[in-house]
This record gives C-alpha cells, sequence and structure tokens, in this order.
C-alpha cells in the first residue's frame, strides 16, 4: 500500500507491531495449504484504520480515504483493487470461492469466476459480459520435442476430492499432481502443482516438454493474439511470450496471458524459469499446452518440490513482481549474468548479495554477484480530492523473512533514468524482453526514502507484520506530480515503485497484490 496524508502535516504510521520469534529458515506452515477464507482486501484494521472512519464517497477502484484522529486525511492506495462498482457503487470486493447449484463461484469482484464440480468441465472468467471457458479436458502430457505431439503422462490417478479453501479451488489431476484456480482482484490464476519429479522413460529424459494441456473456448468475436496479431487457425504455435485475447472488430484487449512462470515454491539461486505455450487455434476454440522442459524438470541437482506451472488470465495491468540480477561464473572461465523481472501475484523475494545464505542471497561461490528487486504500481486517479496537498507518504507491506533482524530498504519511484529529473515510467510497460528494462530502470533509479531501517517482521506464510517505508522530498514531488496527472502511464496518474536492499541481507519475502500489500 501507498499512504498518503494532505490538508495537514500528518507523522508516518508507526505502529509497533509483535513479531515472531522463530528464527528458523524452514516454513512453519505448508504454502501450499489452502486458506480458510479469503481477508477482505478492503479491511485495512492492520494498517491502522478503522471502519467506521472511512469516507465511503471518496472510494475509487483502489483507494479508500479516512478521516484521522487529528481530523486530516489518509488515503490508503492498493495496487489493485479493492473495490468493485455495483449499479454505480464502489463495493467491497469479496475473494471467497462459494458454492452454488452446479459448483462454486465467485461474483463480488471486478470479474465473475464459475467453477465446474468436474474437472474435465473447466471454469468460466466473465469480464465485461464476455465470457472465457478455459481448463476444458485437462490432461498432464509429455511432449515430443520435434513434433510437438502431446501424449497423456501415465501417473497413478487421484483419489482425493476437489477441495476448496478461501479464494483457492483445488481439482486433483493425478495423484501428486493438482490443478489450483486461485481468484485475486485481476487474475484468474492457474496452477499446475507437481509435488514430485515425474517418472518418464529413459527417451523421454533428455529432450521434450512436461505440462498440461487443455482447451480454452474464446467469445464470439474474440481471438488469441501474439504480439499484434491474432494466432492463424490450423497453425502450430510454440513461443515463451504472453498473449492477449482481443476483440477483432475493436483491437481492445479483453485479457492477457502472461509469460508461463515455471517455479519452485521455495525461492532458489537461479530464480524463476521461463516455460512455453504451445498452441493451435480452430475458430473460437484453442488447444493450449503450458509445458517446461523435461531436462529441467528433472535436473535434481537444481530442483527442489512442489513446482509450480502458472498459465494466468489477466485482465488488467500488471501490478507487482520483483525482478533479479545476478552473474554466475560456469566451468571456472564463463560467466553469464541475468536482469529479468516478471510480475506476480505471490510471494516478492528481496535479497543482496553472495557468499554467505544467512546475510546475502546465496552462500554459492559461483555468484559474482546478486540483488532481488520488488516493484509495484499504484494508479492515483481519483485518489485525492482536486487541489489537495501531499504532505507525506510512506510505502506500507506485510513482510516476513527467512533470518531475524533489521534490515535496511530503500524505495524508488521508478524512472527512466538515475537522476532525479528523469522521466518517471509505468512499470507494466516494461515487461518485455523477459523485464530486461524494468530491471534496469529498478535498479538505478534514484531513490525516493533514505535508506531505512525495516524492523524484524518475524517469520511470514500467512498473515505477516506490517511495515513502512517514509518516503522523502523527492518521492512525495513526485507522488504530488502523478496525483495531478503528471506521472506515469498514458494517463499520467501511474506512480511505480522499486524496492530494494541498501545492502547485503539475505530473503524476505513482501506481500505483492494481496490483502497484505
Amino acid at each position: 500500500m501507498v499512504g498518503m496524508s494532505w490538508s495537514a502535516a500528518v507523522a508516518p504510521v508507526t505502529e509497533q507491531l509483535e513479531t515472531s520469534e522463530n528464527d528458523g529458515a524452514e516454513p512453519t506452515q505448508d504454502p501450499l495449504a489452502l486458506p480458510n477464507s479469503a481477508e477482505s482486501l478492503a479491511d485495512f484494521d492492520s494498517f491502522g484504520y478503522d471502519a467506521e472512519s472511512e469516507l465511503l464517497g471518496s472510494r475509487t477502484e483502489t483507494t479508500k480515504t479516512y478521516i484521522g484522529d487529528d481530523g486530516d486525511f489518509h488515503a490508503i492506495v492498493s495496487p489493485v483493487p479493492v473495490h468493485y462498482l455495483d449499479n454505480g457503487v464502489w463495493e467491497e470486493i469479496d475473494l471467497n470461492i462459494e458454492s452454488t447449484e452446479s459448483g462454486w463461484a465467485v461474483t463480488e469482484n471486478t470479474y465473475q469466476a464459475i467453477f465446474s464440480d468436474e474437472l474435465v468441465k473447466g471454469v468460466e472468467m466473465i469480464v465485461d459480459g464476455q465470457t472465457i471457458r478455459y481448463g476444458v479436458s485437462p490432461m498432464v502430457v509429455v511432449l515430443d520435442e520435434e513434433t510437438l505431439s502431446p501424449h497423456p503422462y501415465m501417473g497413478k490417478p487421484a483419489s482425493a476430492q476437489i477441495d476448496v479453501g478461501g479464494n483457492v479451488i483445488r481439482y486433483p489431476v493425478l495423484t501428486g499432481i493438482d490443478l489450483d484456480y486461485r481468484v485475486t482482484p485481476t487474475q484468474l490464476k492457474q496452477n499446475l502443482i507437481i509435488s514430485e519429479a515425474p517418472q518418464l522413460a529413459d527417451h523421454q529424459k533428455e529432450s521434450g516438454y512436461f505440462g498440461i494441456a487443455e482447451t480454452m473456448y474464446l467469445p464470439t468475436g474474440y481471438a488469441l493474439f501474439l504480439g499484434e496479431s491474432p494466432i492463424a487457425e490450423g497453425v502450430l504455435v510454440k513461443t515463451n511470450q504472453s498473449l492477449a485475447i482481443r476483440s477483432l472488430e475493436t483491437g481492445d484487449v479483453l485479457v492477457t496471458i502472461p509469460q508461463p512462470i515455471v517455479e519452485s515454491v521455495d525461492p532458489s539461486d537461479e530464480g524463476t524459469h521461463i516455460g512455453e505455450y504451445v498452441i493451435r487455434v480452430d475458430g473460437e476454440q484453442v488447444m493450449l499446452i503450458t509445458v517446461v522442459e523435461n531436462s529441467w524438470i528433472l535436473d535434481a541437482d537444481n530442483r527442489t518440490f512442489p513446482i509450480v506451472i502458472d498459465p494466468t488470465l489477466d485482465k488488467g495491468a500488471q501490478r507487482a513482481g520483483y525482478a533479479y540480477y545476478y552473474r554466475i561464473v560456469r566451468w571456472g572461465w564463463y560467466t553469464s549474468t541475468y536482469e529479468y523481472a516478471f510480475g506476480t501475484t505471490s510471494l516478492i523475494y528481496t535479497c543482496r548479495g553472495t557468499g554467505s545464505s544467512a546475510n546475502a542471497c546465496t552462500g554459492s561461490s559461483a555468484y559474482s554477484f546478486y540483488y532481488r528487486y520488488g516493484w509495484y504500481r499504484f494508479d492515483l486517479n481519483n485518489a485525492l480530492p482536486s487541489g489537495a496537498t501531499v504532505n507525506d507518504v510512506d510505502f506500507e507491506s506485510s513482510v516476513g523473512r527467512y533470518r531475524s533482524g533489521a534490515r535496511n530498504f530503500d524505495v524508488a519511484v521508478l524512472k527512466s533514468g538515475s537522476s532525479q529529473s528523469s522521466n518517471t515510467i509505468d512499470p507494466s510497460s516494461y515487461l518485455y524482453s523477459n523485464g530486461r528494462y524494468l530491471n534496469r530502470y529498478i535498479r538505478n533509479s534514484a531513490a525516493s526514502s533514505a535508506s531505512t531501517s525495516v524492523s524484524d517482521p518475524g517469520y511470514y506464510w500467512s498473515g505477516g507484520s506490517i511495515r513502512s517505508i517514509a518516503m522523502n522530498s523527492n518521492g512525495i514531488s513526485e507522488v504530488q506530480a502523478s496525483v495531478a496527472g503528471n506521472g506515469a502511464g498514458s494517463s499520467g496518474h501511474i506512480v511505480g515503485l522499486g524496492l530494494k536492499n541498501t545492502g547485503n541481507d539475505p530473503f524476505w519475502d513482501w506481500c505483492s497484490t494481496g490483502y497484505h500489500s
């Protein structure tokens, strides 16, 4: 969240919260356990604000405004929607999956999600009155590397039942392989969860792909686009780039399908892996296969299970994510440098440095340097009344850690150069080329806060402790400009923030686009 006050100078929120005594690197909860409920995105009690003090008429899609105890106003801006429009009124979003006569549904959101009581029937995402049906007849497959022809993976049949918790529904596919759907304010996120290494034939281990095949049905008048062109019918296409479902008449984007992310539930030194889409279009019917290389998933020395393969339907701009920048030395002489940035609705991991897993990103001596950053995108359109003056701004998030102790961070308004006078940028516009340019903007943008010692939050998997970083006068000026429409994006109301360690530190995990971000 970004918190702003106006009308009079107001001190930042500095409520001291209790922290956990847990100092272990092992999780205290199963990260794949289904939540009991999806906490209200619009409940800001943990940020120090009482619902009774909210100004209901000042709501926007992403903003709530409160009257402080001293009579001043506080606008709390989320990177994602906390309200949806219902008959002209901004109502609070409820992401909890509720049972219906034919399955389950989420209807109090920026889109509707309809889940069937049978895996083979798939799910429906209803966006602006248009229905996309996907996940139909899903099948775990192994693809031949040359022909890309899918073959069913012969795993043991699943015996578990469909399970629902909070904003997640889990469909068992095979023993040890589940298909999750997670509802967020802007995304219907599909996760193929692989709990252990697949058992493949010898001739499949060094070539080919492993993943999930499904059928998608597009709304009438829409097509699946790769870049600026619709994918031609009958042509088999393989790509690791993002896709979009667009109107053939207007070209307007209904939803995007970001790059296929493949990653371990636990963070790894090498970071996120990009999978592949294999696509064949037949009118409004699309065969969509999301896969990863067999050699990658079977690399026992570098793989930690469970592993998640993540195709997602997204109805808005990417709102938060992470970046990593590192150099690795191979065979004692060959160096490779990686600079990537991605969007995510999961945890954002930050760290800096090498040579010690207790005080840096990695203890491996193979890395010359290593950085992980976070990024956020905030829309300040109508967040404050016309003519309001911003007095202070704080970045606040729920955060946890793997090692105890305070750590130092700063935040930076993202810009196209290292000077404070450089132009601000919209981070969601720079996720092409695996986010290389966004990565550079994050690490090069001038700081918009002092290097801030953030106190030990305790361990976090569900909940966490709120921590705050106060922005300096440069940051406040950039927020003021964005409120007035002189910031980034086509509207001029976008602020992008980068989150960085200012010294060598181990992994911390920050919320991205959930309730606590």
